[in-house]
């Protein structure tokens, strides 16, 4: 620890500051005092408290605050710089950043919310043998408010911070909704207006549709059972045959009634005949099982 002869001017050591960025400028009479550790105590089911001096200590501090400036009130969008002296009597050994501690926590509630605020913070120690005291500058930096932009997609205000330069949505479902970017197309069979994303645009395709319901409806056509009459519909897609049934029954009435040209064999469930011998039944009987898919007719 080094002595002065003459105590440096807070207004200009570092360096020069406006006068119109101090918010407080006080002196606390008496030797500088560090901030003690809390104290512990097994009475009342345990508990943890700060000793006498250090509360002794921040309560004048806090005095020389309200004498310094009557109407300060604490701000929580500012960002503060401190600049303290600590000017003691003699030289013992004593750790500045617990004396900066201590002035940093008195100001708690009186000059800011939090003592996370400050953010710019100059100390030296000094020795005075006739008048130690501690002499505090407090003055603002800049602003700690975090900028907003406005969400493209709600239009809701939002924080974001300078590292964030390609955010642009307040949440995870608005990023969604602005990456998909969502288009229409009306139904080819019934005709409503279909949302969706761009890449199922994108693909080529010769038609689209709401449903599969309308797709179906839409790749079908109009026939005729030729055992019925009945008309039903049936898939574009199909084998056109020469006969067309509209269920199991109409084949199977059919299929039997049309006869075969070469008999090798009799079927051994209905006895019909069947066109090789190697058959395990006819063509009426094969196609009455029940099948896992939809038979064609």
């Amino acid at each position: 620890m080094q002595s002065y002869c003459t105590t440096p001017n807070l207004l200009t050591w570092p360096n020069r500051l406006a006068q119109s960025r101090v918010v407080a400028h006080f002196t606390v009479p008496g030797e500088p005092l560090s901030k003690q550790r809390p104290k512990f105590t097994i009475l009342r089911g345990g508990s943890v408290y700060s000793p006498k001096q250090t509360v002794d200590a921040e309560f004048d501090i806090q005095v020389c605050i309200k004498q310094a400036a009557p109407s300060l009130f604490p701000d929580n969008g500012s960002g503060f710089g401190v600049r303290c002296l600590f000017i003691a009597k003699t030289r013992q050994r004593r750790d500045i950043d617990n004396m900066i501690k201590l002035i940093c926590d008195a100001a708690n509630g009186m000059i800011w919310e939090d003592d996370r605020q400050v953010v710019e913070l100059f100390a030296r120690k000094l020795v005075d043998k006739n008048d130690p005291r501690t002499e505090v500058m407090i003055y603002k930096t800049d602003s700690l408010t975090t900028p907003k932009i406005t969400c493209l997609i709600c239009g809701i205000p939002f924080k974001t911070y300078p590292s964030w330069t390609k955010r642009r949505y307040c949440s995870q479902e608005c990023m969604a909704k602005g990456f998909r970017r969502e288009t229409s197309f009306r139904c080819d069979h019934c005709g409503v207006l279909v949302q969706c994303s761009p890449s199922r645009l994108s693909v080529p395709a010769q038609h689209r549709f709401c449903s599969r319901k309308c797709k179906q409806l839409y790749n079908s056509e109009q026939c005729i059972c030729s055992q019925c009459g009945k008309g039903f519909n049936r898939a574009r897609s199909h084998h056109p045959g020469r006969h067309v049934y509209c269920s199991a029954e109409c084949a199977q009435i059919s299929i039997r009634h049309m006869g075969i040209k070469k008999v090798k064999g009799q079927c051994p469930k209905c006895g019909g005949p069947i066109s090789k011998t190697r058959y395990n039944s006819c063509w009426a009987c094969r196609i009455s099982r029940p099948a896992s898919k939809p038979r064609a007719y």
